[in-house]
């Protein structure tokens, strides 16, 4: 069964910052706050936050500690006066600035949030208010190296930055399972009994694993962004022609032209974000992997 979701972003007053949910359906309820009333927030310094993405550890709510729903931690990036959030449902985003440095400890202004428009279970829709709520309330912000922790008068969120809080994967040597299609805005789950794997073996530039049902090999070159690529800051993937079994299986029509569609345009950029992998054409479609370890 074929499920397509359509990411409608809202541009509000800036872009809104895009930290997709793979996991979601159908439609959902807009994200509070996403009329863009709010005049821009101008005049104060982000200090070191610009470029920087930090996940939550601990949570408190009125002295004692709030759980999260399952599977879920709340995301936040800061980049060029933007702020992106989310907490398990919709990605929301909307400009920012501080009233004072960030490593002194100061509010957090936020203005003109706004949001994707996905359908996720209650309890998530939920999650995402109260967050929706805890940002608009100009908490105090305060940021000591790694350590980014958010505080209003009843609930404080302790962040860590991304990076150390879930390092990035190595692409050689990890066996990547696939998770989903993408094509442009449009994320797409397959579902399948077994889903396709690709491991990649850089000392011998050479792809292996399975599309489902069929084991393949097939020769790749990488270059790991540093001497840049289709787009600045990611990986670069050449493929070669893939041998092995191709036969199409039974449950697989979609999905196995798919996946074999990546190798046959040649070339591909990648990033990789924790134990997660995304490979993207140069026509916008691809593959979403998350590692077999995570």
């Amino acid at each position: 069964m074929e499920t397509t979701v359509h990411l409608q972003m809202k541009r509000i007053t800036l872009l809104v910052i895009a930290l997709v949910a793979m996991t979601a359906c159908g439609g959902g309820d807009p994200a509070p706050g996403a009329g863009g009333e709010d005049p821009p927030v101008a005049g104060s310094t982000t200090g070191s936050l610009a470029g920087r993405e930090f996940w939550s550890t601990s949570i408190a709510e009125n002295g004692q500690p709030k759980d999260l729903v399952e599977g879920t931690r709340i995301r936040l990036r800061f980049d060029d006066g933007n702020l992106g959030a989310t907490a398990g449902c919709n990605s929301m985003g909307g400009a920012y600035s501080l009233d004072g440095q960030a490593t002194a400890g100061a509010p957090l202004l936020v203005s003109g949030l706004g949001g994707t428009d996905m359908g996720c279970e209650q309890i998530r829709h939920e999650q995402d208010d109260w967050l929706t709520a805890f940002l608009l309330s100009s908490p105090e912000l305060r940021l000591d190296g790694d350590q980014l922790i958010l505080a209003n008068d009843t609930t404080t969120i302790e962040l860590l930055d991304r990076e150390i809080a879930d390092p990035d994967r190595r692409l050689d040597g990890t066996e990547w399972v696939v998770t989903g299609f993408v094509d442009g805005d449009t994320a797409t789950n397959i579902s399948v009994p077994t889903p396709a794997t690709m491991t990649f073996d850089a000392a011998n530039n050479l792809v292996s694993g399975t599309d489902g049902c069929n084991d393949y090999a097939g020769p790749v070159e990488i270059a790991d962004g540093s001497i840049g690529g289709p787009v600045e800051g990611d990986g670069e993937m050449q493929f070669g022609p893939i041998e092995g079994e191709q036969e199409l299986c039974e449950g697989y029509e979609q999905y196995q032209p798919r996946f074999h569609a990546v190798f046959e345009s040649g070339q591909a950029s990648y990033v990789i974000e924790g134990p997660n992998l995304t490979i993207t054409t140069r026509e916008g479609s691809g593959l979403t992997l998350r590692a077999a370890d995570a």
